[in-house]
């Protein structure tokens, strides 16, 4: 048996693969033929080989034709990192996980930084753009002790295909905190408080965008109110419960959740946040939702 072959040189200049680019010495179409059919074959312009000729062949350029057919534009879209198209020339060849966004990019290309929180205050991932497509992200673990101290931190880098899928995370950043350490303990506790600062930044906001949906959006004139009376009224209540809050920045005291349980004077705790403010699933009350986020 031999192999009649003709190339992609020899095909037609708008059949799909050769206007995609694939390499003109790749194979076209081939045949089995025998040897008595081989003179004319040959007479039409096709190329014969014996079976071990045509491995060889193939072998050869296999290397070439696995490239084309990686790179090629459904490719692309395909399995091609996002990243790659903005990231400077000197470093295109580099592997996935020693591509650093923050350094390797072209000039005056920056990526906007978007952070999803875990209700207890912890980063769950940071996600970075470049206009609306996401580029890569940065997924973080914890590792955690009974008293809800970190003990073990990672940060895992993985960058979007064109399908939007992220085929491989890197680890980037591994911290062990070592309890025996001034430094590391003093670090894990002012961890704790940082979440919790975080936390109450979020119930802030809320706040905020609830007195002002009641109390401006939906509000009768006759009940109407203006930024600075939205703002005396939650300065009140911040003032009112401050040595609270500081309290639970710092030891997580239960003295917070008592006083908004039983509270009695401060009326805007009983409005409700509805699901598009909240984030949650169903609608609850400010003072609901305020013992929902510092109770982790």
């Amino acid at each position: 048996m031999l192999y009649a072959v003709k190339f992609f040189q020899a095909a037609p200049n708008d059949e799909p693969f050769k206007a995609g680019g694939v390499p003109l010495d790749w194979p076209w179409k081939q045949l089995s033929i025998t040897e008595n059919q081989k003179e004319e074959y040959l007479s039409h312009g096709w190329t014969i080989f014996s079976p071990e000729e045509y491995r060889k062949y193939l072998d050869d350029r296999q290397p070439k034709f696995d490239l084309w057919w990686a790179n090629r534009e459904a490719a692309r879209y395909q399995s091609r990192l996002r990243v790659l198209d903005l990231v400077q020339d000197a470093f295109s060849n580099y592997h996935p996980a020693k591509i650093d966004f923050t350094i390797h990019l072209k000039p005056n290309v920056v990526l906007n930084k978007m952070v999803k929180m875990l209700k207890n205050g912890r980063p769950e991932k940071a996600e970075y753009f470049y206009g609306s497509e996401k580029i890569c992200e940065i997924k973080f673990e914890f590792v955690v002790n009974e008293q809800n101290f970190v003990t073990e931190r990672k940060e895992l880098l993985g960058y979007v295909q064109g399908d939007g899928d992220v085929p491989a995370y890197y680890l980037i950043r591994h911290k062990i905190y070592d309890m025996s350490n001034f430094a590391d303990k003093a670090e894990v506790v002012e961890e704790r408080s940082y979440a919790r600062q975080y936390i109450m930044k979020e119930i802030k906001s809320v706040i905020n965008d609830v007195l002002g949906l009641h109390y401006i959006v939906m509000a009768a004139p006759e009940v109407r109110k203006n930024p600075q009376e939205l703002w005396t009224m939650a300065g009140n209540f911040w003032t009112l419960y401050s040595s609270a809050i500081d309290s639970w920045y710092n030891t997580a005291t239960v003295e917070l959740k008592h006083m908004i349980e039983t509270d009695t004077s401060v009326e805007f705790l009983n409005l409700i946040v509805p699901p598009q403010i909240s984030r949650d699933a169903e609608p609850k009350t400010i003072r609901q939702y305020i013992i929902d986020r510092i109770t982790y």
